[in-house]
């Protein structure tokens, strides 16, 4: 057994005679023990009775693992378990065994299992529109002119620009900025820096009869800490929004919205994250006339996904069985067939990918990484500029969150969600993280549009950055250790499920060796990306100017150098207390977040200007 639930292998590898059925079958989600040399207990999701089937029918179910037809299911069997061709005809008399005995799932059969889970489909609208900023005037009046020129969708009742920035010259330019606006956006735009957000931190307070100072510290951060506050203005608006569903962006994107060409409207199901990358040529001025524009407003398309079901997405797709349902795995179908919900939905970008790193890019789709290969004056120029053209080519519904907040999110925020940390990087994988492990069964969607984004000062990649090696954050590390937990936590309560959150993360600020574990997850998370790149280089075969970049970043994987290791330490001396602090703050937390679900949101703005 593997980290997942489902999965069971008696040996492995993939081949034989071309498909000649239209009906593809999957193995379903199940649990094998051997009982001897040559019985296997089976447990199927789902049924109360445990089956008895011989070994060499297992061995062949277990090589089932993606939809196929039998004969292509024969072929890979005949190949994962190295059987001479004679064996064939046994192989698929087997196939066709499992088919009999309910243990192979065509497609239909899995469309039925998730129309059984559907929603009423009564949401309601996005409701709010949190905008971070601080102190770029000039990228925030960019982006609310490109939302005042455009007609609000209906629902949207509040658009709120979120200044996070301490300096009295920076909010005072804000403030400006926003005023422009206020008119132009039908009294919908309201301004909250950060002297109104201390003013609203009283009055929910005082009115949920909790103390001021764990709710400051949990929108705000230790003041001492000098890590920029990125994840405050998230946890604003997770509290204003309360029992809504919201949207959140940051003010250096736009709505100017484009697609890539040959984008699906039906959705799928995907077992990790994927994305389309082009490279625009670099005389191209971005956003222009060459990449076609989404006719409808992106915050419409976040509104028609967020909050659907498992069941509700195989309805919208089952026209494309095929796209629908390609990359789905027992492990998947297992969650899928649960109380499964979109909580968040984002859409890709156009320009900056708003990532720091490059070497990312050398995990991508081999694919996607062609026009690197042309020549090296060309692989320069692409790489340096720093734009891609970056998104989904179908809604996209994966269990396996990579969320960047960067671009427009969307958040079904009508059950409890948790904070994130308010200093530090990664805010938003932890973030994602903690909305998956509150409820079990959440999806994130990724959109087939791009909404532009630059920065205020272009950046560029350079090629000393192949050499920077990847490094653990704060953030990135406790979503790895809430990911962890979440694979053995049973209940499904949201209340049950925080409060052993909390248990671990005070379990985990006492422990004697937090430093060892930090090293552990520096190992694995290079050690991962090792391997990815590798898997990549493998595939492209990349010409000589790329495969430089390429190994030069492998070799930066490698080293272990003594500023790693003190990085290291002063994150275990810090961290301790903050999961402590992060820890208690969680009950005041879901008693402000309760209070502001039962408020008018209006009301309550009103109340503190």
């Amino acid at each position: 057994m593997n980290g997942n639930d489902f999965s069971f292998s008696v040996s492995a590898s993939p081949g034989g005679s071309p498909a000649s059925e239209p009906t593809r079958y999957l193995a379903p989600p199940y649990n094998a023990r051997l009982i001897d040399r040559q019985t296997v207990y089976l447990l199927i999701s789902g049924e109360p009775q445990v089956r008895e089937l011989p070994l060499p029918l297992v061995q062949i179910l277990s090589q089932c693992g993606r939809f196929r037809t039998l004969d292509e299911h024969a072929r890979e069997v005949s190949r994962a378990l190295r059987l001479p061709p004679p064996r064939a005809a046994e192989v698929r008399r087997s196939l066709e065994r499992l088919v009999e005995l309910g243990l192979l799932l065509s497609e239909s059969d899995v469309l039925a299992r998730l129309a059984s889970r559907r929603s009423e489909r009564s949401q309601g609208s996005i409701e709010a529109l949190f905008i971070r900023t601080c102190g770029r005037p000039d990228t925030l009046r960019r982006l609310l002119e490109s939302l005042a020129e455009r007609e609000l969708p209906e629902g949207l009742s509040h658009c709120l620009v979120l200044d996070d920035s301490r300096n009295a010259e920076e909010r005072a330019a804000t403030r400006s900025v926003v005023s422009d606006f206020e008119d132009r956006l039908a009294g919908r735009l309201r301004l909250i820096d950060v002297d109104r957000r201390r003013g609203l931190i009283d009055a929910i307070t005082a009115e949920s009869g909790i103390e001021v100072q764990p709710l400051l510290w949990t929108l705000e951060g230790d003041p001492d800490d000098p890590a920029p506050s990125y994840g405050a203005s998230l946890n604003l608006a997770l509290l204003l929004g309360a029992g809504s569903r919201i949207a959140i962006m940051d003010d250096d994107a736009s709505f100017d919205a484009f697609e890539l060409p040959g984008v699906e409207s039906a959705p799928a199901f995907r077992c990790s994250q994927s994305a389309r990358i082009q490279f625009p040529e670099p005389d191209w001025q971005l956003p222009g006339d060459h990449y076609p524009s989404l006719t409808r407003h992106p915050l419409s398309c976040h509104d028609e996904l967020l909050g659907a079901t498992g069941g509700d997405l195989a309805a919208l797709g089952q026209a494309d069985q095929h796209g629908l349902l390609e990359d789905l795995d027992p492990q998947l179908l297992h969650e899928l067939s649960g109380a499964t919900r979109v909580r968040l939905t984002s859409s890709g970008t156009l320009g900056d990918p708003g990532t720091g790193s490059v070497q990312w890019l050398l995990t991508e789709d081999p694919e996607h990484l062609q026009p690197l290969c042309e020549s090296e004056a060309r692989y320069r120029d692409l790489l340096g500029q720093r734009r891609l053209a970056r998104c989904a080519d179908r809604p996209l519904a994966t269990t396996a969150f990579a969320l960047m907040t960067t671009t427009l999110t969307g958040i079904d925020n009508r059950e409890l969600l948790l904070p994130t940390q308010a200093r530090g990087a990664n805010e938003d994988l932890l973030f994602g993280a903690l909305v998956d492990f509150l409820h079990p069964g959440s999806l994130q969607l990724s959109l087939p549009h791009m909404l532009f984004h630059l920065r205020p000062e272009p950046r560029r990649w350079k090629s000393g950055d192949f050499e920077h090696p990847r490094n653990i954050e704060r953030g990135g590390f406790l979503a790895r250790q809430v990911e962890e937990l979440a694979k053995t936590s049973r209940s499904h309560d949201p209340d049950r499920r925080a409060d052993l959150l909390a248990a671990a993360l005070r379990d985990l600020a006492r422990c004697d060796d937090l430093e060892w574990r930090l090293k552990r997850e520096l190992l694995e998370t290079r050690a991962d990306m090792i391997e990815q790149i590798g898997t990549t280089r493998e595939s492209l075969k990349p010409p000589p100017w790329l495969d430089r970049d390429f190994e030069r970043t492998l070799q930066a994987q490698r080293n272990i150098t003594d500023r790693d290791g003190e990085r290291l330490t002063n994150l275990a001396t810090h961290l301790p207390a903050f999961l402590e602090r992060y820890a208690d703050s969680l009950p005041h937390w879901r008693r402000a977040w309760h209070t502001c679900r039962s408020l008018d949101l209006a009301n309550l703005l009103d109340a503190t200007e």
